[in-house]
């Protein structure tokens, strides 16, 4: 049946809308356009996991790595060498901020498509945080750098 039956008949009106869309192509061409487009959809949708999950891994890594700090900045300056300030207050100022990095890590993660703003803000705190601390833990540097590379990429999938 093609479309102009169809729409002679008025119950089958809304199966015209079908056939103009394409939905159920009928020649080779319109099938391989149907492909790619369902192709394309896919991939949308594996970026979109992909970024998804780099945030959630990137949330859990601050986080955890705040509260780490937060609660056993001691052992780790022994570990390192590094002597204790005389007034902790700060490190554990900073730890807090690690930790609620995290979690302004995870707002992006379940929010990925409208959370421009804040993944450019996290660049800015990770290139930051490199900055810093490159000298004193590169382990950490080098994570870190990583990271707000990946977060500067994801800015090509998330809304403008």
């Amino acid at each position: 049946m093609s479309t102009r039956t169809l729409n002679k008949n008025p119950r089958s009106t809304s199966f015209s809308f079908i056939t103009k869309i394409k939905i159920f192509p009928h020649n080779q061409k319109d099938y391989f356009q149907s492909k790619i487009f369902k192709l394309l959809i896919h991939q949308l949708f594996m970026k979109r996991d992909y970024y998804r999950g780099l945030f959630l891994i990137a949330g859990l890594y601050d986080f955890i790595l705040g509260i780490i700090f937060l609660f056993f900045y001691r052992q780790i300056f022994f570990l390192t060498g590094m002597n204790l300030p005389e007034n902790p207050a700060y490190l554990t100022f900073c730890a807090i901020l690690i930790a609620l990095f995290g979690i302004l890590l995870f707002m992006i993660y379940f929010d990925l498509e409208n959370s421009r703003k804040m993944i450019i803000y996290s660049v800015l705190i990770k290139f930051g945080y490199v900055g810093t601390v490159i000298y004193y833990f590169l382990i950490f540097a080098v994570f870190d750098f990583v990271f707000a590379i990946l977060f500067l990429e994801s800015l090509r999938f998330v809304k403008h």
